[in-house]
């Protein structure tokens, strides 16, 4: 299977500054590539190249500016069976545009879904999301 973490645009994987999601990505990739193909988009950081493939995992390090706009170009013109969205519902929807044909998994660890945070009708959708895909 061909998976797709999309991470926030926080922190680069792996995790050379930290980051909860960062870490956790860190330990669960080497044991998911055992079996599947994993790609991981991150935000770019001097001491990281921008592309490499590592240990069989694709790295796309990019910049902080329009990040979602880039990752979903870059994911439109790959094959993903699923893309897991970290704490981003906000992401979810231009990501399914991108890529009309994968199935979604978006996974929360804090508040993101706090009307601060995301707008209910967005909010929503990204949740009702799943459900579809």
């Amino acid at each position: 299977m061909r998976l797709c973490f999309v991470c926030t645009e926080k922190h680069p994987v792996p995790a050379v500054k930290g980051g909860a999601i960062q870490i956790l990505i860190d330990g669960v990739s080497p044991i998911l590539k055992k079996k599947h193909d994993i790609t991981i988009f991150s935000v770019s950081d001097p001491t990281l190249p921008k592309q490499e493939k590592t240990n069989g995992i694709q790295y796309f390090r990019l910049p902080r500016s329009n990040y979602i706009a880039r990752v979903a170009k870059k994911i439109a013109s790959k094959t993903f069976d699923v893309i897991h969205v970290f704490n981003r519902p906000k992401y979810v929807m231009k990501l399914k545009k991108a890529a009309p044909n994968s199935r979604f998994v978006l996974s929360l660890h804090n508040e993101m879904f706090h009307p601060s945070k995301t707008q209910q009708k967005r909010g929503k959708r990204s949740s009702q999301l799943w459900r579809r895909s």
